[in-house]
């Protein structure tokens, strides 16, 4: 009878009821947060004034990868195509280019993925190129912002980027060298080094290049104005813009994943709970409130 028990236990832990099942990563766009559990359910939720609401509209319950624009979703599904949803204006959700792929990324008007054989398509709303990317090429990284793509060859690892500079401050002309990745913000990008080297370029209006001196992270994630960073020992950092609270980290939290969009980073934290700070302030609570509502999980109860 206990070894029954024990059997159904553990049924009930690997398949169904929720149990086991906790957040593992997060996705924010301009007004959304979906998260995904460690069995690749997704929710998202939507923040309507001071309300946060179940969104509608997802094409599939789970997916391998997510990746928000600013009022789009994209994930992968478990075979490696595109799925989207959200404000479906400019093409940015449809129609999707044919995978299979390993990784999508999202800016505020287009978006690229990678292929299993390292090419990659973009598609969207065209602003100077914005949306072309040469499809006989092999990318290490590919890199969405505002209206401009940065992305590495794998032939030569030099970041090279296109598309319009909205600010001129140089957005689209990287630093020389060969990089491992690079990461797209508003206006502004960001590329490493294998060695650990880090560089940020373009629009700097509101301190987004100042980052911490000795910056080593985990995880990258760049805004519309500000930027957030995962140390290796799980702390959160920011910098840029603090208008709407962006640079308020919870005091004393150790997270696992970190995502930005607009004025607005959610984390989940290293015992699963989800934490958001910053607020899109035209669409939340007021002008530089330093808190927004954090939504639950149905699997957290």
């Amino acid at each position: 009878m206990v070894a029954f028990a024990v059997a159904v236990g553990t049924l009930l832990t690997t398949w169904g009821c929720g149990w086991g099942e906790h957040t593992e990563a997060v996705e924010v766009s301009a007004n959304d947060v979906c998260v995904r559990s460690n069995r690749d359910h997704v929710e998202c939720f939507r923040y309507e004034g001071t309300e946060v609401t179940p969104t509608i509209g997802m094409p599939s319950a789970g997916y391998s990868t997510l990746d928000a624009g600013a009022y789009h979703i994209c994930g992968l599904t478990e075979v490696g195509e595109i799925e989207c949803w959200g404000n479906t204006s400019y093409h940015k959700t449809d129609p999707v280019p044919q995978g299979p792929f390993t990784t999508v990324t999202l800016g505020e008007w287009s978006a690229c993925a990678v292929r299993v054989d390292r090419t990659a398509s973009c598609w969207g709303t065209d602003v100077n190129g914005s949306t072309v990317i040469d499809e006989d090429v092999a990318w290490t990284s590919v890199a969405v912002g505002d209206a401009a793509i940065c992305a590495i060859p794998e032939v030569t690892g030099a970041v090279t980027c296109w598309g319009r500079d909205w600010h001129q401050q140089g957005a689209i002309d990287p630093p020389d060298g060969q990089w491992a990745q690079v990461w797209g913000g508003g206006d502004f990008f960001a590329a490493r080094k294998s060695d650990g080297t880090f560089a940020m370029w373009g629009n700097n209006e509101d301190g987004e290049l100042n980052f911490p001196t000795g910056l080593q992270f985990l995880d990258l994630t760049l805004a519309a104005d500000h930027s957030c960073a995962l140390r290796p020992d799980g702390e959160a950092v920011c910098w840029g813009s603090n208008e709407a609270g962006q640079l308020n980290v919870p005091v004393g939290e150790t997270f696992m994943d970190i995502d930005s969009r607009r004025r607005f980073t959610c984390g989940v934290t290293n015992d699963h709970r989800l934490l958001c700070w910053g607020c899109y302030s035209d669409q939340l609570y007021g002008q530089g409130h330093r808190w927004c509502k954090t939504p639950t999980p149905s699997w957290d109860g």
